[in-house]
Formats: structure tokens, sequence, C-alpha cells
């Protein structure tokens, strides 16, 4: 189209099931679409157009069943892709990082699987890493889940790290978006179960090591619908998704904006209080102070990101260390606020 609105051309690609996204990168139309005969399997094609819409080039990823590209990336003339490959039944799925150049070969091609079931959320590039959230599913029956962030090398596919995003309660936590910014600061939109069939949403930021950083806790319910979350500049995050409103029993579209300083997003009441843990180093309890009054549940992470141990601290905010000796980092929750600290076991 024209930018007063007038149709200038249109194209039909036979064999395409859907259309998934449109992108543009130097001069050229990118088409993220699922082919194959309606009704079977479809695999994934990344489609190459000139501006007029005329087929320059296709790259297919057709090695699984029922592939489709999930996230695409642009950066000095590379595509890099995510490419969620899922199994026939009773086998769950993975997902594959692939890079390409802009002649449509690959250069590289990994798989990355967890458990039973990994499914994709974004894709992020800063420097020479890409940064990539999914969902895991230990198991078939899919009651219980966590997210992951894997760290993998632009250069070669290999994988850096993966560690885990934590939230005052980790039993069914699902990631729902992720963008990055200038600093190489990952924010990731999740939800959390509070309860059985009680789902809360939470924003995380992670650090280009991988580490988590900062929260927010929301008070919302989700509903049904997409979540976008996106980085507006350096300093703000926006996001959207449907909320559901218990009251009046019915969903929305809310949208909040947030202010995402250098040192990243935190709840802003608990700025007033300074948690401390000891003794230092500490044996086999550990006891907090300046905390507030009130419950708390606890995560406790090692410095790579792998959830160690969690629970509820008791009234006196003491709690029973089960973990081998080292240095950790502690995550604490109440309903609305984290508060973070870090000690030393012996």
């Amino acid at each position: 189209y024209s930018p007063s609105g007038q149709q200038l051309w249109s194209k039909t690609y036979t064999g395409s099931q859907q259309c998934k996204d449109v992108m543009f990168y130097k001069n050229r139309v990118y088409l993220n679409c699922m082919m194959g005969p309606t009704g079977s399997p479809t695999s994934a094609s990344l489609i190459k157009l000139d501006t007029a819409g005329n087929m320059l080039d296709t790259l297919s990823l057709n090695l699984f069943y029922g592939d489709f590209i999930s996230n695409t990336v642009f950066a000095d003339d590379k595509i890099y892709l995510v490419d969620q490959r899922t199994f026939p039944p009773p086998t769950g799925s993975q997902y594959g990082l692939v890079c390409a150049d802009t002649s449509m070969q690959i250069l590289w091609d990994k798989s990355f699987s967890a458990g039973y079931l990994s499914e994709s959320t974004g894709l992020s590039l800063s420097d020479t890493v890409l940064f990539v959230t999914h969902t895991e599913y230990p198991n078939q029956n899919l009651q219980s889940s966590s997210v992951k962030l894997r760290g993998v090398s632009a250069l070669t596919g290999d994988s850096l790290f993966m560690s885990t995003l934590t939230a005052p309660v980790n039993q069914k936590n699902v990631a729902l978006a992720q963008t990055m910014d200038q600093y190489g600061r990952l924010s990731v939109f999740m939800s959390y179960e509070l309860a059985p069939g009680v789902q809360r949403f939470q924003l995380t930021q992670a650090n280009s090591s991988g580490v988590q950083t900062g929260n927010h806790l929301f008070y919302d319910i989700p509903g049904f619908g997409n979540h976008t979350l996106i980085s507006d500049g350096a300093n703000q995050l926006v996001v959207m998704a449907a909320v559901y409103d218990s009251i009046a029993n019915n969903t929305n579209i809310s949208t909040w904006l947030f202010s995402s300083p250098v040192g990243g997003i935190t709840s802003a009441s608990s700025d007033n209080f300074e948690v401390k843990a000891g003794p230092v180093p500490a044996g086999q309890q550990l006891q907090l102070y300046g905390l507030p009054d009130g419950e708390f549940r606890y995560a406790i992470t090692s410095i790579s990101g792998q959830l160690v141990q969690e629970g509820k601290l008791t009234a006196d905010h003491q709690l029973m260390l089960t973990i081998s000796p080292g240095y950790y980092l502690l995550k604490l929750f109440n309903e609305s606020n984290v508060f973070g600290t870090a000690f030393i076991k012996e």
C-alpha cells in the first residue's frame, strides 16, 4: 500500500498455509510462513521478496513435524531465527536456533531441548550472544513448568549458559514475552500460579550473564489473549496484556508503562528496606534481618541462576539450609514486593 492507503500490488504464494510475520531488512521483505498442503503437518519457511512482492528466495526448515518460526532477528547481514520443532505424539517438542546469511544459506543449525516440552518465547541479540526464553515442561502431564533463559553464541550456536527465572511460587511458570534494551538488559514478561487456578503476572529483568536482577509483581489475574512487551528506548518498558476482572467477571486489555533506569526494575516500596542475612558464613540455619512484617516465600539460586531451594519463611524470618557450601542469591516475595540479598553457606 502507498502511504495514503492505495493498494499498489497483491501477490499469492502457492503452498502457504499461514503467514505469521512480515519483516523488512535492507530493502527486502521477509515473510515467516507455514507451508504445506491444507490439513497436513506444516513446515517452516522464510520467504524473501523484493519490494514489488516478487519471490527471490526461500529458506525451508522441514525436518520436523509441524515446524514454525516463532521469532526472527536480523543483524550484520545475518538472520537468526527460532524454529519451534514438534514431534508426532506422544513425543514432545524442542526448539532450534538457526543462523543464515541474507542469501538464505544456513550457517549453523542447533537443537535445544530439556524435559518433555520446551516452548520458546522470544529471541534477542546483544553483542555476540543470543538470548532465548522458553517454558519447560518436565513430563507429559504438563502440570508443572518453569521459565528458562538460555544464552547462545551467535558465532557458533553453542550454548553458553541456561538459568531459571524464579517467581514467588515456582509451580506453573510460563514465559509470555521478552525484549532487550541497548544496555543488554533482558526483560521477560511471565506468569506464575499463585494458587490452584489463580495466575499472576511478573515482569523480570536479567543481565547479559543470565542472572535475574529485578522483578515487579502484578495484582491482576491474566485472562486470555496475546501479550506484548516493548523496550521504548533505554528507559521505558511498555506491557500490554489481557487481564481478568474478578469483580465485573470479564476480561480487559491493560497497558502498563514502566520506568526502567540503568539499575533495572524493582518494586518501589522494597527500596525502603535493606535486607541482610547472617551469620556469615551460614551453617544449617540462616537468619534474615530488615524485612517488613508479613509472610514471605523465598527462592535460593546459585550464581549461575540454578534454583536450588525454595519454600516459605518462618514467622521469625529464619530458614533451614539444605544446600551445598557456596555463594548464593536469595529472593524473598510477599504479595506485592520482591527483596533480594546474598549469603555464603559454609
